[in-house]
């Protein structure tokens, strides 16, 4: 299992920040290209600041590449509960969900609380193939 190994299996985008993310703006506040076929099955959020007046919702979508929100998919969501403590690490098991070489996983707040900030992660498995079977991995000259 792989809990954000960054650079290794995947990276974050160039417009995802470092660190803790709001919870009071629907946006998408992260977003991580694959670069080896990944299992995603663990959806994560680490509050930092706790959300206040409404629960906020973040949803982790697939995505078939970087910024292109056209065909993506659902994987999950999570609820941050109103009050949930500064420290507390929220999360969901998932129905594991194949990512491929240039595949995409963006974060979003979809519904959102007057306060709160949370490091959202996630956890998944390398699935093993031949790079000369992977159509978007091109080798080098």
């Amino acid at each position: 299992m792989y809990t954000m190994e960054a650079g290794r299996f995947f990276a974050p985008t160039a417009t995802t920040a470092i660190g803790s993310l709001s919870l009071t703006a629907g946006a998408v506040v992260a977003e991580y290209v694959f670069f080896k076929r990944c299992n995603v099955k663990r959806l994560l959020a680490l509050v930092g600041t706790a959300p206040t007046v409404t629960d906020a919702v973040v949803t982790f979508r697939r995505r078939l590449a970087p910024g292109v929100a056209g065909g993506q998919t659902t994987i999950g969501t999570l609820t941050l509960a109103v009050a949930t403590a500064a420290g507390k690490c929220v999360y969901k098991d998932i129905e594991e969900t194949t990512f491929e070489v240039g595949d995409s996983l963006a974060i979003e707040v979809t519904t959102t609380s007057t306060a709160g900030a949370a490091h959202m992660s996630f956890e998944a498995d390398l699935k093993p193939e031949d790079p000369r079977n992977e159509a978007d991995m091109v080798i080098s000259l």
